[in-house]
C-alpha cells in the first residue's frame, strides 16, 4: 500500500501534482503533508506508486480534514489496481492517426500499432510504404543532412517529433521508427496516454473473472438383463 513505500506521486484533477509520502488514517484516508497547498475537498486525485517491483495505482476524492485538523491534504481511496507496467519504454498496443514524414518531404499516412517513449510502430499501406522504401534509397545521399519526423494525432493534439526511421517492411506497410530529441510537453502527453493504456490494461487483468469449475458427467447406470 502507497503507506509503505518512501515516495508516490500524486496528481489532482486541477493540474497540480506532487511527489512525496503519504500516512494511513482510519477510514480509508491518506494525509500527504504538502506545506502551504490547499486543495479544494472533492477535488479528483490519482495516486501511483512502485511497490516489490509493481506498478500500483489509487483512484481517491480529497476530504475535510478531521479533528483535530492535522496539516496536510486528506485524501479518501475510493479504488486501487495493482500491476500497472511502470517502465513506459514498454511498447503498448495503442492506434493513433500517424504519418511519417521522409527527408525529401514525402509523406506515409497510416496508425499506430504500438507506441512508447522512446518510438512507434506504423501501419501504412504496403504499396504506398514500397514507394516511400524507394523514396529513402533514391534520396539518401542528398538528403543526410535533413532529419524525418513523425506527426502523431494524440488525445491532445496533433504533435511532431523527430525521428529516426529503423525500417521499412513494403510487404506488410510496417514502419519502425525511434524519437529523436526531446519535446518535453509533447514527451509528457505521450507519457499520459501511455499511463491512462496501463491504468485500463490493469483495470481488465484484476476483474477478469476465475474460470468456472470444470463439469464433472456421471455416467448413466449399467442396465442388465431384459427390460420390461
Amino acid at each position: 500500500m502507497p503507506w509503505n513505500v518512501p515516495e508516490v506521486h500524486v496528481s489532482f484533477h486541477e493540474g497540480l501534482a506532487f511527489t512525496g509520502r503519504v500516512s494511513r488514517c482510519p477510514g480509508d484516508l491518506l494525509v500527504m503533508d504538502i506545506d502551504g497547498v490547499t486543495v479544494a475537498p472533492g477535488t479528483v486525485a490519482q495516486i501511483q506508486w512502485t511497490q516489490d517491483g509493481r506498478g500500483c495505482y489509487a483512484a481517491g476524492t480529497v476530504v475535510v480534514a478531521p479533528t483535530p485538523v492535522a496539516p496536510g491534504v486528506y485524501i479518501r481511496v475510493d479504488e486501487s489496481v495493482s500491476g500497472v507496467e511502470r517502465r513506459l519504454s514498454v511498447r503498448l498496443p495503442v492506434q493513433l492517426m500517424a504519418s511519417v514524414i521522409a527527408p525529401s518531404g514525402r509523406v506515409l499516412s497510416g496508425h499506430t500499432a504500438d507506441l512508447s517513449l522512446t518510438g512507434a510502430l506504423l501501419v501504412t499501406d504496403p504499396l504506398a510504404s514500397s514507394d516511400f522504401l524507394l523514396d529513402l534509397v533514391d534520396n539518401a545521399a542528398e538528403d543526410s543532412n535533413h532529419t524525418s519526423s513523425v506527426v502523431l494525432t494524440l488525445p491532445t493534439g496533433i504533435g511532431c517529433l523527430p525521428c529516426s526511421i529503423l525500417g521499412v517492411d513494403p510487404a506488410s506497410g510496417q514502419v519502425r521508427v525511434r524519437f529523436l530529441h526531446d519535446d518535453g510537453l509533447l514527451l509528457e502527453q505521450i507519457g499520459a496516454l501511455l499511463r491512462a493504456e496501463q491504468y485500463q490494461a490493469a483495470l481488465r487483468q484484476n476483474s477478469t473473472p476465475a474460470a468456472p469449475p470444470a463439469l464433472t458427467t456421471t455416467p448413466p447406470p449399467q442396465v442388465h438383463g431384459h427390460q420390461r
